[in-house]
């Protein structure tokens, strides 16, 4: 009997596995809960890590059901490199610091509806004079968004530390991990856990217009080749034994420089 691989599976077949996923990176979430409590901040910080990849896994899975093609052109890199998966977690973490401003922001428009009348207006009618206005606010995005980017280059290092002892010059142990350490990086990985969780639960069917919007950004995948274009730099990375990082910190030097 043939074996089909993950790429080859039906999408009846994702909407039905991708749970399997999900409750594996539930399960592994707990059980980190759990080390931590006992002070293994070690383990605790690993298993945090792989639930978060075994989430990543199960985003992909549930939007191939409904559609989407990520497994295929060569995308199947998702299910075997962890360094594409922490990339996409950067990504998610992104999404969730951005997110988080623009409801703190929401929430003063809402408080002082005059100052946000203003501020809609600079930026409508001189958008150069608002860049400029606002530029030590934006530069300061960017130079968050490239420490982020550094932090989650390291996290593979970051699940080995947690898993096993080695010797580096010095002995590095897994028990030595602090709770100051651990929880470094468990605030980012909760943000990335919820931007996770939140766009699975917002892809309701029985919700037209949501769901019609959902779609529309898969028909803008296929219509821009938008597929092909992400399965060529995933051959790339292949290729040049690159990891998505390192092109993303090309891309901040150039925008630096």
């Amino acid at each position: 009997m043939i074996q089909r691989k993950i790429q080859n599976i039906s999408q009846k077949e994702c909407l039905k596995i991708y749970k399997e996923f999900l409750n594996n990176a539930d399960a592994k979430w707990d059980s980190g809960t759990v080390l931590e409590n006992s002070g293994d901040y070690g383990g605790a910080m690993s298993l945090k890590i792989i639930s978060i990849e075994e989430l990543i896994k199960a985003i992909v899975l549930f939007l191939d059901g409904h559609g989407f093609q990520f497994r295929n052109l060569g995308m199947g890199t998702f299910f075997k490199d962890h360094k594409i998966r922490y990339f996409v977690a950067y990504g998610m973490f992104v999404v969730g610091i951005f997110g988080e401003e623009a409801k703190y922001l929401l929430l003063k428009a809402q408080e002082n509806p005059d100052k946000k009348q203003k501020f809609l207006e600079d930026a409508t009618k001189d958008p150069s004079g608002f860049l400029n206005k606002y530029k030590f606010y934006l530069w300061r995005r960017f130079v968050r968004l490239k420490d982020e980017l550094v932090f989650f280059s390291n996290i593979d290092l970051m699940r080995q530390s947690g898993l096993y002892a080695d010797y580096d010059g010095q002995i590095v142990n897994p028990i030595s991990i602090n709770k100051i350490d651990y929880q470094n990086l468990l605030h980012r990985l909760e943000l990335v856990r919820d931007v996770g969780k939140i766009s699975i639960e917002m892809v309701n069917p029985q919700d037209i217009d949501l769901y019609n919007q959902f779609k529309n950004i898969d028909s803008q995948m296929r219509n821009n080749d938008g597929y092909n274009k992400i399965g060529k730099f995933l051959a790339d990375l292949h290729k040049t034994r690159k990891t998505p990082f390192d092109f993303a910190f090309e891309d901040f030097k150039s925008i630096r420089d």
